[in-house]
Parts: C-alpha cells; sequence; structure tokens
C-alpha cells in the first residue's frame, strides 16, 4: 500500500507565494499526498486563496487559528495530519517536482525515521553544502555513525530548518518540547535537536529538493530592531540549550562545552552585526546581554579564541565595542 505523505505549511499574510507552494506540492509526481495549510492569524487574503485552491482539490485541506507562531502552526497541522510521513514547506518557498517521489524511493530503500535532504537558494542558486562525499550517508543509533549527528549540532548549520527533511509522524509522539513556545529565532533546530535525539535510523541524502527563496518580507528574514533583538535573545536560549544535551548525550566534554560557547558567540555575533546597522536601543542591548551574561562570555572568548579566526576577527573587534 502506498505511504500517505502530509505536507505543512504555516502561513501568515502569505498571499503574494502561497499559491505557488501549494500547487508545486499538488502537482507532485507522487499523488499520495495532504497537504495542510495552517493560517497562522493571517489578515490579508492567504485564506481566501486556499479556499479557492481546494475547490478543485481536495487533496488541500487548510485550518485557521489566532496567531500562535510557527512552532504553534507547525504542531496544529501535525495534530491534523494523516500521513505516515510529515513534511514542511514555508509559505513562500517550493519543493522540485520530483521531490516527493524520490524521498518515497529512499524511504523504501531505508525505511528511516528521518530523511534529511539538500535545499538550493533562490534566486541565487546557491546550493547547500553536501551532507558527505557519499550520495547517502547512514546514521543508526547507538552505534560509532551517531557521532556524525552530534558533530553537526555542535558545528555545522545544516540542521537549522526543518523544511528538507521528511519525518515519521510517529517520532512526534516521542519529543520533549513545548509545542505552544514562540521563538522568534531557533525554532527549528530545537525541534531538530528532540528529532535526532530520539530516531533510531537517520538518512542525509545529498539530493537537492527544495527550493528556499530568499525573500526580503518573509517573517524570518526581516531586519527591523525589535525583531532582531527577539532574535538575540531566543538565539542565546536555543543554543544555550545545548549545553543541557551535552549532558544527555553523555558527550559534555571541555572541548565540546567550548564548541557550544563559540556557537552561541558566533550566531549572537551575526546579530549584533546586523543591529549596528540600525538606530538600536544600546541600554537594552546592555541590559539584554548582562542578563543572559553574553558580555562577559563574548569577552572571555574573544583572547581565546576569536583572534585565531582572522575571518570573524575585524567584525568581532567592531561588535566588542559596540558593547
Amino acid at each position: 500500500m502506498e505511504k500517505l505523505i502530509s505536507i505543512i505549511i504555516p502561513a501568515y499574510n502569505a498571499e503574494e507565494y502561497i499559491v505557488r507552494s501549494v500547487e508545486a506540492l499538488l502537482n507532485q509526481e507522487y499523488r499520495n499526498i495532504e497537504v495542510i495549510v495552517v493560517i497562522d492569524g493571517a489578515t490579508d487574503g492567504t485564506l481566501e486563496k486556499c479556499k479557492e485552491i481546494a475547490k478543485n482539490d481536495n487533496r488541500l485541506k487548510y485550518i485557521y487559528q489566532e496567531n500562535k507562531g510557527v512552532m504553534g502552526a507547525r504542531f496544529n497541522g501535525i495534530e491534523h495530519a494523516k500521513g505516515d510521513y510529515i513534511m514542511f514547506s514555508d509559505a513562500d518557498d517550493y519543493v522540485k517536482p520530483n521531490a516527493v517521489s524520490e524521498l518515497i524511493k529512499l524511504i523504501q530503500k531505508y525505511n528511516a525515521d528521518i530523511i534529511k535532504y539538500r535545499y538550493i537558494r533562490i534566486p541565487k542558486n546557491v546550493e547547500q553544502e553536501k551532507y558527505s562525499k557519499y550520495d547517502e550517508k547512514i546514521i543508526l543509533k547507538n552505534t560509532d555513525s551517531e557521532k556524525n549527528i552530534y558533530d553537526l549540532f555542535l558545528e555545522g548549520y545544516q540542521l537549522h530548518s526543518i523544511n528538507n527533511e521528511i519525518v515519521k509522524r510517529e517520532l512526534f509522539t516521542k519529543i520533549n518540547i513545548d509545542k505552544k513556545q514562540r521563538l522568534s529565532f531557533g525554532e527549528d533546530f530545537l525541534l531538530n535537536i528532540e528529532l535526532f535525539s530520539n530516531a533510531e535510523k537517520i538518512v542525509l541524502s545529498n539530493k537537492v529538493l527544495y527550493n528556499y527563496v530568499a525573500v526580503p518580507t518573509s517573517l524570518t528574514r526581516t531586519s527591523d530592531i525589535s525583531r532582531i533583538m527577539g532574535n538575540i535573545e531566543a538565539c542565546i536560549n536555543v543554543y544555550s540549550k545545548l549545553h543541557e544535551y551535552l549532558e544527555k548525550w553523555k558527550i559534555n566534554s571541555n572541548e565540546n562545552i567550548k564548541k557550544v560557547d563559540i556557537r552561541i558567540l558566533f550566531e549572537t555575533a551575526s546579530l549584533l552585526f546586523k543591529l549596528q546597522q540600525t538606530p538600536y536601543n544600546k541600554k537594552e542591548l546592555e541590559d539584554l546581554l548582562k542578563a543572559n551574561k553574553m558580555k562577559e562570555k563574548i569577552h572571555n572568548l574573544r583572547k581565546e579564541e576569536i583572534e585565531k579566526d582572522t575571518k570573524y576577527y575585524n567584525q568581532m573587534i567592531e561588535i566588542l565595542d559596540m558593547i
């Protein structure tokens, strides 16, 4: 019997892009799918566009909810999903025409809990870096290969999005995460920590199946001051949780603790650099960094690590002067 695939799209004021995103899914070569658009308090024409599409294709379902954020929208979609596997897409992105059929082949081949594939950035057509030199890399829990996942969380950026993966629906019943929390940064990373920690078999595929569209007005890419401030706070909190997982994974060596601290530093520095280009409230920023002990941590790491990395040195000096 064919596997049913559920694809969930959280959407907030996405009338300009939602038709392209939904139709890219409904026009997939593999037909046994359901598309669930969770309209997260949108005030534009997103709902009306979904209603029009659904008149001609009953595989599209739409849910309107009060604004709860991306995490709340996704889990609402999961609760309504009937598929054996679940995928996600942002409302302004879209998948390749053969995406689901290629993933079905991998499901049949490996019966994995998670299959991670690659994306390409549109319009610059820049592909995500490869996971490995092999077409597919298999990671099994409680084997030596499990270390590869920990390395990706500690050092890489390939687990920052949940949109380029397909997950067994039952895996979502095993995770421990606050489904109602609202984060402006790092939601996918936090969710992936739980999913990948509970998966028995993971496949990293180098197939490029997802189009990530850089839209300046998209929620996850805005540059207003209040959002950047929120992102800084969320960034610190989300990546700090890696310290808890180091203990859970029993890999809390001094070396790995330092890797997490450097990760927090660089992620925060990137956001601080964006903030520096705006008329930010210096006192508010100072209070935020002080409350999270980030200022002290940044200065401590500067001598030990930053000066070794010329790529970040000038940027970090500028940022450190700012705070």
